[in-house]
Protein backbone atom coordinates (compact mmCIF):
# COMPACT_ATOMS: atom_id res chain seq x y z
CA UNK A 1 0.00 0.00 0.00
CA UNK A 2 1.10 3.15 -0.80
CA UNK A 3 0.49 6.83 0.65
CA UNK A 4 -1.36 9.35 -0.97
CA UNK A 5 2.07 11.50 -0.44
CA UNK A 6 3.91 8.38 -2.15
CA UNK A 7 1.61 8.25 -5.34
CA UNK A 8 1.79 11.50 -5.64
CA UNK A 9 5.47 11.79 -6.27
CA UNK A 10 5.29 8.56 -8.33
CA UNK A 11 3.06 9.72 -10.77
CA UNK A 12 3.20 13.39 -10.69
CA UNK A 13 -0.24 14.11 -9.78
CA UNK A 14 -1.01 16.72 -6.94
CA UNK A 15 -2.18 15.70 -3.45
CA UNK A 16 -4.82 17.97 -3.61
CA UNK A 17 -5.91 16.42 -6.94
CA UNK A 18 -5.64 12.84 -5.71
CA UNK A 19 -8.00 13.93 -2.94
CA UNK A 20 -10.39 15.61 -5.16
CA UNK A 21 -10.85 12.31 -7.27
CA UNK A 22 -11.27 10.56 -3.85
CA UNK A 23 -14.16 12.98 -3.14
CA UNK A 24 -15.89 13.02 -6.40
CA UNK A 25 -15.72 9.23 -6.59
CA UNK A 26 -12.97 8.78 -9.76
CA UNK A 27 -10.18 6.94 -7.73
CA UNK A 28 -10.87 5.68 -4.00
CA UNK A 29 -8.18 4.79 -2.23
CA UNK A 30 -8.23 1.06 -0.59
CA UNK A 31 -8.13 2.25 2.32
CA UNK A 32 -7.13 4.59 5.09
CA UNK A 33 -4.35 4.66 8.33
CA UNK A 34 -5.46 4.56 11.45
CA UNK A 35 -4.83 8.62 11.26
CA UNK A 36 -7.21 8.51 8.58
CA UNK A 37 -4.53 9.15 5.71
CA UNK A 38 -5.21 7.78 2.21
CA UNK A 39 -4.18 4.84 1.09
CA UNK A 40 -3.89 3.66 -2.35
CA UNK A 41 -3.07 -0.20 -4.25
CA UNK A 42 -1.74 -1.76 -7.33
CA UNK A 43 -5.32 -1.54 -8.86
CA UNK A 44 -5.98 1.76 -7.62
CA UNK A 45 -2.58 3.35 -9.03
CA UNK A 46 -3.68 1.49 -12.45
CA UNK A 47 -6.86 3.11 -12.78
CA UNK A 48 -4.88 6.28 -12.16
CA UNK A 49 -3.01 5.53 -15.00
CA UNK A 50 -5.68 5.00 -17.13
CA UNK A 51 -6.83 8.25 -16.01
CA UNK A 52 -3.62 10.14 -16.91
CA UNK A 53 -3.41 7.66 -20.02
CA UNK A 54 -7.09 9.03 -21.20
CA UNK A 55 -6.37 12.73 -20.30
CA UNK A 56 -2.66 12.96 -22.44
CA UNK A 57 -4.32 11.09 -25.34
CA UNK A 58 -7.54 13.83 -25.34
CA UNK A 59 -9.81 10.95 -26.89
CA UNK A 60 -12.61 12.42 -28.42
CA UNK A 61 -15.81 11.90 -26.21
CA UNK A 62 -13.95 10.72 -23.50
CA UNK A 63 -11.55 13.79 -22.87
CA UNK A 64 -11.00 17.09 -24.13
CA UNK A 65 -13.49 18.97 -23.15
CA UNK A 66 -12.57 22.61 -22.40
CA UNK A 67 -11.93 22.95 -18.55
CA UNK A 68 -12.95 19.41 -18.02
CA UNK A 69 -12.30 15.81 -19.81
CA UNK A 70 -14.93 13.18 -19.35
CA UNK A 71 -13.96 9.48 -18.33
CA UNK A 72 -16.36 6.54 -18.09
CA UNK A 73 -19.71 9.36 -17.50
CA UNK A 74 -17.81 11.13 -15.10
CA UNK A 75 -16.60 14.77 -15.25
CA UNK A 76 -12.51 15.50 -14.25
CA UNK A 77 -11.74 18.98 -14.28
CA UNK A 78 -8.08 19.94 -14.67
CA UNK A 79 -5.78 19.86 -11.55
CA UNK A 80 -7.58 22.07 -9.06
CA UNK A 81 -5.50 25.57 -8.81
Amino acid sequence: MKTVKDVSEITGVSIRTLRYYDEIGLLKPAGFTEGGYRLYDGQAIERLQEILLFRELEIPGICGRGDSEVLWGMKIPADPV
